[in-house]
């Protein structure tokens, strides 16, 4: 499908639907919406366009239209396992406010036999599993997608951080090694080479092949974010605090631009965690504690944990909570 009624200067010849995922991937919702509603106008059964159409709700928040775009698309195409791939991804990032969705994206992955779906089920089916923390399942999906493609890149960089997770760092590395030299521009492995690295040394191969990377045009917010954390941390290494700062600052820029942070939300958030989080609050707390016999009753008492981006920080965050025995509200 080719574009040429829009804007002829500028869409003419280019594909419709390339165009409009580059735009949702540029943050450039409101143009990407235009587009698709203009198409859709003229052809409102087209499955591509309803999945464009989901993608673009999912930036703006809103799940429920991302959801039917995607049950009106598979109900034109009910044996197209492209569009199940793709409810399947979107029921996995909504399993924190809908537990059930999970299971239901397990289910469908693994019904999907497309061979040209099949490599990205099974990636997704090996990255759930080492969310939940199933790692032998995971293994299995690796090996399986490896075995229909040795040289899907993706896969070794899912395994790096599936070792990672186990703390074997040394394997970890071998495995970022090998999805490197399959593609030597993947932002996410330079980050997580990062994380397990030390880079005191500036000539370092992988520290040009980052700068490098960072250079090209057509890189996503998240590419760019990637890049800008491994930047930091290589001059953290270097102990050049003031190149490290301005590279969190890049990161920090293309993430909130990526996810459409709003400051003001954060703030009026603030004022009703200072509105919730009073004296009597934790009072009332005790006081139950207290009476339902509690003997090992200990104070409460608040405690803020403020983000910034970083290296391996949800990690941090996990041994400070064991380490204080504080429990976690959200």
């Amino acid at each position: 499908m080719t574009l040429g009624f829009i804007n002829k200067s500028t869409t003419e010849g280019i594909a419709t639907l390339s165009l409009i995922e580059e735009l949702v991937e540029k943050n450039k919702i409101a143009r990407a919406e235009r587009l698709c509603q203009n198409l859709l106008s003229e052809n409102n059964d087209e499955p591509d366009l309803l999945v464009c159409m989901s993608k673009i709700s999912i930036k703006k928040g809103d799940i429920d239209s991302a959801m039917q775009f995607l049950f009106k698309a598979l109900a034109k195409a009910p044996r197209d396992e492209k569009l199940k791939f793709e409810l399947a991804q979107l029921l996995y990032s909504v399993r924190s406010n809908y537990p059930e969705a999970a299971k239901a994206s397990l289910a469908i992955l693994n019904q999907i036999s497309d061979n040209q779906v099949l490599e990205a089920a099974k990636l997704l089916l090996a990255k759930i599993f080492r969310e939940s923390n199933y790692h032998e399942e995971a293994v299995l999906n690796l090996k399986s997608l490896l075995n229909i493609n040795p040289d899907n890149d993706k896969a070794h960089l899912e395994w790096a951080k599936l070792l990672i997770k186990e703390g074997k760092n040394l394997e970890a590395f071998s495995k970022l090694e090998k999805s490197l030299f399959l593609n030597l521009n993947i932002a996410e492995a330079y980050f997580l080479l990062s994380e397990i690295c030390s880079f005191k040394d500036l000539s370092n191969n992988y520290v040009q092949d980052m700068k490098k990377t960072l250079d090209f045009k057509k890189l996503s917010r998240l590419e760019k974010s990637f890049l800008n954390l491994s930047l930091a941390k290589v001059y953290m290494d270097q102990m050049d605090y003031s190149n490290a700062l301005e590279h969190f600052k890049e990161a920090a820029n293309h993430k909130n631009k990526d996810i459409n942070y709003d400051f003001k939300k954060d703030q009026d958030l603030l004022k009703l965690m200072e509105s919730a989080f009073k004296e009597d609050l934790f009072k009332a707390k005790k006081e139950n504690s207290v009476t339902n016999n509690n003997s090992e009753l200990k104070s409460f008492k608040p405690t803020f944990l403020i983000g910034f981006p970083g290296i391996n920080q949800d990690k941090v965050v996990k041994d400070f909570l064991e380490n204080h025995e504080l429990e976690y509200l959200g």
